[in-house]
């Protein structure tokens, strides 16, 4: 029986599993789109309205 060490054991799962894993999680694509309007420019306010295409779910938005 050959004792090999656990890092190598660890390097190795990690080196085979991993890409497994990322080839089970879902493509993330989606073509978003902005419509920014000054309509009333005087208010200094922007209307900005945003579509994302096949939504299923929540989605969620963050802003800085």
């Amino acid at each position: 029986m050959i004792l090999v060490p656990r890092w190598i054991r660890s390097c190795v799962s990690t080196v085979f599993f991993f890409p497994a894993l990322l080839s089970f999680s879902p493509a993330s694509r989606a073509t978003i789109r902005y419509e920014v309007s000054l309509a009333h420019p005087e208010s200094h306010l922007f209307r900005v309205a945003m579509r994302i295409p096949d939504v299923s779910g929540e989605v969620v938005v963050q802003l800085p």
